[in-house]
């Protein structure tokens, strides 16, 4: 019995599109278009409420799709038996294989909307395949590390455990488990995860209020979990009633060190968080455990985190689950595939869209970014071909061939850590609204009215 549920293998993900861009590219190869040469900018459109900065996301997935892209005999017959494509497409796309070029901003450089994140230049029916899959890819991922690099900054110092169990889906939940490496100090708790990113997990041993409840009283359950995995051992109090769970993990703590072990932590999950975190800190310290770590747990978000902090609760670390790896507060990104520049035996063609509120710009661009004192002073949208700064666009794949070696997550962590540390301070502030230090080049302005006109005079 065929098993619907699942997720798609990577074979699956080749014919993961509307249907209408195979009937489109059938169109366009029976008719002799290939030889075009089409250039696309993926982007996200709008800045969503209360950022001022993205991190850009996706590209790992972007290569190993397209490098690996191919049409096996079964997706061939169905779009075929579906009338989506001609006989003579079948052929193309039985011999398929990505040869165009790639260049991108590696992920976790910091990233303003109506930039171009990913520019691919290739011929058209091959630029168009990819369409759906690049902004999906694109888009789950930028808005991940956006989210979490927020409750990175939020979180200061602190310790961050990023949870995966209410998130919309299994891959959504891979995907930010595997995003929350980027940053110092933060991972996940997850076997699958752990083993085969191969990264030590942060977490600590949580006795939850399943195994509290399993035995007789909550003292018990508590001494079991404490003494199987003294020093990492977690203990939950806030099962039955929260100032005897304190007392109960004291007389477990006490336990432990006539013994010359360590009781772990404490975990804190409901009620006035910050309130219960003090009091377990000053009953801790009085009975002379002060080493004794307090996680706080339940729904955070990066402004529930900043907020708790601001106040002085003593927390070690702070468990995210549901609010953050969904994106709750601004779970949509606007992200878009758009031509912008075609070529056909030598003679190109500039494209944009004139849409109220959905502006494309033409020409084959490069984002420049200026650096004062260490800090983002400015990006620039210009020309392939023009100099205004650090080009954030780089080649990463080449004639259908990958000249970019993606990082390690710890590559990978430290230069989020210094894109991050690039950023003015007024950009990280959580609450606020600020303007994009972003401008496009006269080049690209005079050329996006040279198109204008150009449209304007074909109306006529």
């Amino acid at each position: 019995m065929e098993n619907y549920s699942r997720l798609l293998t990577d074979k699956e993900l080749s014919i993961y599109s509307l249907e209408h861009i195979f009937s489109m590219c059938s169109s366009w190869y029976d008719e002799g278009m290939n030889n075009t040469i089409a250039t696309f900018d993926l982007l996200v459109r709008d800045m969503p409420k209360h950022r001022n900065f993205l991190l850009a996301g996706g590209l790992e997935a972007i290569i190993n799709y397209l490098i690996g892209l191919s049409y096996d005999e079964g997706q061939i017959k169905y779009l075929l038996d579906e009338k989506r494509i001609s006989a003579n497409f079948a052929d193309y796309l039985r011999k398929f294989s990505f040869s165009g070029d790639v260049y991108a901003m590696p992920e976790g450089t910091v990233y303003f909307p109506g930039e171009p994140m990913v520019r691919t230049t290739a011929p058209l029916v091959e630029a168009n395949l990819i369409t759906d899959i690049l902004i999906s890819l694109a888009t789950i991922d930028t808005m991940l590390l956006s989210k979490l690099a927020r409750v990175r900054i939020a979180g200061r110092d602190k310790r961050i455990g990023v949870g995966f169990v209410r998130s919309q889906g299994i891959d959504a939940g891979w995907r930010a488990g595997r995003n929350s490496y980027f940053f110092e100090n933060m991972g996940v708790s997850n076997a699958a995860m752990s083993k085969r990113l191969k990264t030590k997990s942060l977490a600590v041993i949580v006795a939850h209020h399943a195994y509290i409840k399993s035995f007789p009283s909550e003292i018990i359950a508590m001494r079991t979990i404490a003494n199987k995995f003294p020093g990492v051992a977690s203990l939950m109090i806030d099962t039955y009633d929260i100032d005897q769970g304190i007392e109960n993990a004291i007389k477990v703590a006490k336990e432990l060190k006539q013994q010359g072990k360590e009781l772990g932590g404490i975990t804190v999950d409901s009620g006035n968080l910050a309130a219960i975190a003090k009091k377990v800190r000053r009953k801790f310290d009085t009975a002379g455990f002060n080493k004794v770590k307090i996680s706080v747990a339940s729904n955070l978000n990066e402004y529930k985190i900043d907020k708790m902090l601001k106040g002085g609760v003593p927390a070690d670390s702070f468990l995210v689950v549901t609010e953050v790896i969904t994106s709750a507060d601004a779970p949509t990104l606007e992200t878009v595939y758009k031509v912008c520049m075609l070529e056909k035996k030598g003679e190109i063609t500039y494209t944009a869209k004139f849409s109220p509120g959905k502006l494309s710009l033409p020409g084959k661009k490069q984002v420049f970014r200026i650096i004062k004192n260490g800090k983002i002073k400015k990006d620039i949208i210009g020309l392939e071909d023009e100099s205004l700064g650090n080009p954030l666009l780089i080649p990463v794949i080449r004639k259908g061939k990958q000249v970019y070696k993606v990082p390690s997550l710890e590559e990978s962590r430290t230069y989020t850590t210094n894109q991050l540390a690039s950023l003015p301070d007024f950009y990280k502030d959580i609450y606020s609204d600020r303007s994009a230090p972003l401008s496009i080049s006269k080049k690209v302005k005079d050329l996006l009215e040279t198109v204008r006109k150009q449209h304007n005079a074909h109306k006529e």
